[in-house]
């Protein structure tokens, strides 16, 4: 593990590893979401100096966390998933009890909603439809559906014209039924794309 200065550390630095060895460190800067049942949890932070995203599972969640984290070690490098940066075991957090976090990129875009989608011009659903079309295609490449394609588990960024999706703690592994252009696609931005 790195060697901090005691005035790196605060309540909320959060210490993880693997195999009860602290490796890492990750610094809270805000709380991003949080469940009804205030357990599991999406924070913004630092991670070497860097932006992140970190979502924490409690130790309860331990299959859950090692679902998504699987998942995220089966995607292929892509524009349109955020790239896993480190993941392990709660070791120390005054802000967190017992449990695992991933770390994850911070990528740029707002999250969509149906209301949103319906005031956008056709132009740009019709840009947000080929570009979570493009991401299913590589889901589909390798087997897979998102397993909860939603809006909200989609990034858009007007700048770039780019989609992240978000949230593959459902991914389906072993699935290539539904072609590239229904089915998630549908679901997240509408079968219907006149205005």
């Amino acid at each position: 593990m790195p060697a901090y200065q005691v005035e790196d550390v605060t309540v909320y630095s959060v210490f993880f590893g693997e195999g009860g060895i602290s490796k890492h460190r990750f610094q809270i800067q805000n709380t991003v979401q949080q469940n009804p049942d205030k357990k599991k949890r999406v924070f913004i932070g630092l991670y070497n100096g860097t932006e992140c995203i970190a979502k924490y599972f409690p130790a309860e969640d331990v299959e859950r966390y090692t679902g998504e984290r699987n998942n995220y070690r089966f995607l292929p490098f892509s524009r349109h998933f955020p790239k896993m940066l480190a993941f392990g075991d709660v070791m120390v957090s005054a802000e967190l009890g017992r449990g695992h976090i991933i770390i994850l990129t911070k990528e740029k875009g707002i999250p969509l909603d149906y209301q949103m989608i319906e005031e956008m011009s056709q132009e740009e659903r019709d840009l947000i439809r080929q570009e979570v079309i493009s991401a299913v295609s590589i889901l589909r490449s390798i087997g897979a559906r998102h397993g909860d394609p939603a809006p909200w588990n989609i990034l858009w960024d007007r700048d770039s014209e780019r989609v992240v999706m978000l949230d593959f703690e459902n991914m389906r592994k072993e699935y290539k039924e539904v072609p590239a252009d229904v089915g998630e696609v549908d679901r997240i931005i509408g079968s219907k794309l006149t205005s």
